[in-house]
């Protein structure tokens, strides 16, 4: 491709540059410094009616229009930035003072120390000087505005707990929601089908729980003391009715369960517990349960014995 440009020195720095044809006539210098230099070196050729003055923070002579004669005092962005840092602020020093003459409102005393209070019309209802005088005087005037623990003690009436349930029915049909509840549930009442059921169980088979109770805590520590091998929460697939146990020791083959005396029905026992034991026993278990009532007692030594008496059977 022929280059229909040519070769120009700067006006400047009389550094060669290549010009293309289209710009001949405006370019020409090589850089921006430069041809700010330039346009500079015209203006002060030219009868213009603007004039050059120092910038104010680093008192680098510059060109200034008339229209720019009031506004422009620095040279770049820069010293612009710095020399509004250090410019005052006009209302520096000068304190408002309110004209007696205008004044609208009225000295009212705080209900509380008596001190005077200016009260403009809009703050009529002020009663207090301070937050701490206004703590007092609510607590004292509690009954009166509606709030604070007047009632505590104190039974509504029938009509205004009618009243209140009311209110929240026509207020939930209308479409509220508690910010502590949320909006229940789309399945809420209804029953799962059997399908359904069947579905759970499978999928929560070996489900892990996350959730270790303190007497079952307690045992681990016996066993990692003991120096004898277990695994946690182990799904028991060999019986009919499959279940997470809480300790299996494998080496033993024994299942260890610790049982709440509320949960499972202290000292007479859940009957779905004795099934799975039952079970358990069938397919050559050695299942050994003990009560949070004996768990919270027993010592290392003890849980010896207990586990000796499970051998020998």
């Amino acid at each position: 491709m022929k280059k229909n440009g040519k070769m120009i020195p700067c006006k400047i720095c009389k550094k060669r540059i290549y010009v293309s044809v289209s710009r001949i006539k405006s370019k020409k210098t090589c850089s921006k410094n430069c041809r700010d230099k330039w346009m500079s070196a015209i203006m002060r050729g030219k009868n213009r009616n603007g004039k050059m003055i120092p910038c104010k923070i680093c008192n680098k002579k510059m060109y200034i229009t008339p229209s720019l004669i009031r506004s422009k005092k620095t040279c770049s962005r820069n010293c612009h930035a710095k020399w509004i840092g250090t410019y005052p602020p006009w209302n520096k020093g000068i304190k408002y003072k309110m004209n007696p003459k205008k004044k609208i409102g009225h000295n009212i005393p705080c209900e509380i120390c008596n001190k005077r209070i200016y009260v403009t019309p809009s703050l009529e209802q002020k009663k207090t000087c301070s937050i701490e005088c206004f703590s007092k005087w609510k607590s004292l005037n509690a009954k009166e505005l509606g709030y604070g623990k007047w009632m505590k003690g104190r039974k509504r009436s029938k009509r205004i707990t009618e009243k209140i349930k009311i209110t929240k029915l026509q207020r939930i049909k209308d479409g509220w929601v508690s910010p502590s509840i949320g909006r229940p549930s789309w399945n809420k009442g209804i029953p799962h089908t059997e399908e359904h059921k069947k579905k759970l169980k499978e999928t929560r088979k070996y489900q892990k729980s996350t959730f270790t109770s303190s007497i079952e805590i307690k045992i681990q520590n016996f066993l990692k003391q003991l120096g004898i091998e277990f695994f946690t929460h182990q799904y028991m697939k060999e019986i009919k009715h499959g279940y997470q146990c809480d300790i299996l020791i494998p080496c033993m083959n024994l299942v260890i369960e610790c049982d709440g005396n509320y949960w499972h029905k202290y000292p007479v026992g859940n009957e779905m517990d004795h099934i799975r034991t039952s079970e358990l026993l069938e397919k050559g278990f050695k299942v050994l349960r003990l009560w949070e009532s004996e768990i919270k007692t027993m010592n290392i030594n003890s849980f010896k014995e207990e586990l000796a008496l499970v051998r020998c059977k």
